[in-house]
């Protein structure tokens, strides 16, 4: 790719890679659960084994020109790192904690899409507890960081090999290839290895997931193209803690906007409340609910009981606006309803001991909507009574002037 983006292309090197790469596509769209991966890994270690011994002008790189080590007899158990212990320790922190970030990550990846391919059901908790003894293992042993992969996985669930043992097989033929067959297969071309890797990658992609995703949420189906990229162009960890990061604050927009709902009758304005009501949209929830207060005729109830979540930010959410209320001189009273074991947990005696909610609270809390009606229609009904009696009075004295008679 690199020579590619820099115009250098090598025949030698991108003419195999081309040839072999269509060719497992077509063979892969014709006969899926055929193992022709195998056979062109084969066929690839004649190639290289070919051109390397006759063929100097056309032998590409080979894996075992890339990696020198592989031409020596392999080690099952190095304790060399013991030895060469001169690269910082937070050096090794920092990349022992990114490389267990992308190994839990791309592990529960594998599982879920080997799910979806299988149609079964993942165990999360044995799924990073098996890896997290493999790398405790490996590591002890001096061998490189293991994870669940991608490909793999993909190439097992499409060649019909869904049983667990086929993680065992698996294993027992990297074994022999490690101890037997490493030196054969150290002739494979890269641009080979390439070509099979390429291919695995490009039978993951989830087309049918992506149009789905195109159809239904467009931000969905950016925020993968984006993680994508970044995944490709920057750094595999990189490009997934950015797509986490932004489907974060995604969430986080979302539900800054809880749902609510406004039905009038004859009495009383009702506020419906659902969703999430937490640190990071209670104040919209207040804007909300004082536009309504402010813009209805009637006494207003605001039920909260089918909030998913109410913390203490929504909490004293209500307490802001209550005051406010309070402090307006519109006649018309909102009052709150809350779930019942809320309300007993103290939560609002703890929050509100010190302020006007001490005398009023009960007049503005309820625990559902039928006593809180009642309140405010009784309420209503003494406030009007208490309005009556007071213009009485004030209009008693100067009837009793107009009906005095006149002494002249």
């Amino acid at each position: 790719m690199q020579n590619l983006f820099h115009g250098q292309l090598d025949f030698k090197e991108f003419g195999p890679f081309l040839f072999f790469f269509v060719m497992l596509m077509g063979l892969l769209q014709y006969n899926p659960k055929r193992a022709w991966i195998i056979i062109v890994a084969a066929i690839g270690c004649i190639y290289g084994f070919v051109t390397s011994m006759w063929m100097k002008d056309m032998q590409p790189v080979l894996l075992r020109d890339k990696y020198a080590a592989m031409k020596h007899p392999v080690k099952l158990i190095s304790f060399q790192y013991q030895e060469d212990m001169q690269i910082p320790f937070m050096t090794v922190f920092v990349g022992a904690a990114k490389v267990a970030f992308v190994a839990v990550l791309e592990t529960l990846i594998s599982a879920r899409i080997a799910d979806n391919m299988t149609g079964t059901h993942y165990n999360q908790s044995t799924e990073v507890r098996g890896l997290a003894y493999a790398n405790i293992l490996s590591g002890v042993m001096g061998g490189l960081p293991c994870t669940g992969v991608l490909i793999r996985t993909a190439v097992n669930a499409q060649s019909g090999a869904t049983d667990k043992m086929s993680q065992f097989i698996n294993a027992m033929v990297v074994l022999v290839f490690a101890l037997v067959l490493m030196p054969a297969f150290s002739f494979i071309p890269m641009s080979i290895v390439a070509s099979i890797l390429i291919t695995s990658s490009c039978r993951l992609v989830p087309k049918k997931f992506i149009y789905q995703t195109f159809v239904a949420d467009k931000f969905e189906c950016a925020l993968i193209i984006i993680t994508t990229a970044a995944c490709v162009l920057i750094d595999g960890a990189l490009g997934l803690l950015i797509g986490s990061f932004i489907a974060l604050l995604h969430h986080a927009v979302k539900s800054a906007t809880p749902v609510i709902e406004t039905s009038h009758d004859d009495d009383f304005t009702r506020v419906t409340v659902s969703g999430n009501v937490d640190f990071l949209n209670a104040a919209d929830f207040e804007l909300k609910v004082m536009n309504v207060w402010e813009n209805s005729e009637n006494d207003v109830i605001v039920t909260l009981k089918q909030a998913k979540v109410f913390d203490f930010d929504a909490l004293m959410s209500v307490q802001l606006v209550a005051k406010q209320v309070e402090a307006n001189e519109r006649k018309q009273r909102l009052v709150f309803v809350l779930d019942e074991a809320f309300v007993n947990k103290g939560s609002v005696d703890a929050l509100l001991k010190s302020t006007w909610y001490t005398d009023n609270k009960d007049s503005v809390i309820f625990t559902d909507e039928e006593t809180a009606a009642e309140f405010l229609l009784t309420e209503g009904i003494e406030k009007e009574a208490e309005e009556t009696a007071e213009t009485g009075e004030e209009e008693g004295p100067a009837d009793d002037d107009e009906n005095q008679p006149d002494d002249e």
